[in-house]
Formats: structure tokens, sequence, C-alpha cells
């Protein structure tokens, strides 16, 4: 939805953190979705520079669970949609 709305570096960001706590469990992704998430995460990060989508995958990786709660409820705002 960031990605749609505009906002690169929100969707990369919590692409990042999907990632990371899907990594942190048995393995999560089904082998016949590995290629649609390569796209999605070639799509938000083509969508910004090099270094900034790093930054962002960084900052993603990093965030806590409260931080990423906060995004969510800002793009679900910002999307207009009733939570």
């Amino acid at each position: 939805m960031a990605l749609a709305l505009g906002d690169a570096s929100r969707a990369v960001r919590l692409t990042a953190a999907a990632w990371q706590r899907m990594e942190s469990v048995p393995p999560f992704l089904a082998p016949c979705d590995a290629g649609e998430y390569a796209a999605w995460r070639a799509a938000t990060q083509a969508a910004l520079s090099p270094a900034h989508s790093a930054e962002e995958w960084q900052r993603g990786w990093l965030a806590t669970v409260e931080t990423l709660v906060a995004e969510a409820e800002a793009l679900v705002a910002a999307a207009g949609v009733d939570a």
C-alpha cells in the first residue's frame, strides 16, 4: 500500500521489517512465493536511490514492533481506510 501511495521509503522499511521477522522463524516464505517477494522488493527499492534504499532497509530491519505499528497506522490513515 505504501508504494501505491507513493511512499517508497515506508515501503522499503516495512518490507525490510517483514523480512527480518520472517527470517527469525522457521521457513515462512514458501519457495513458490520467492519470485513474487523478489519482484516486490526490487520494485520498492527501485523507487529510491541505492543509498536511500539501503538506509531505509536498515531502518526497517532494526525497527521495533511499536515503530512498525505506528508506521502501519499512519499508512492506513494516509490511505483513508477505516481500520
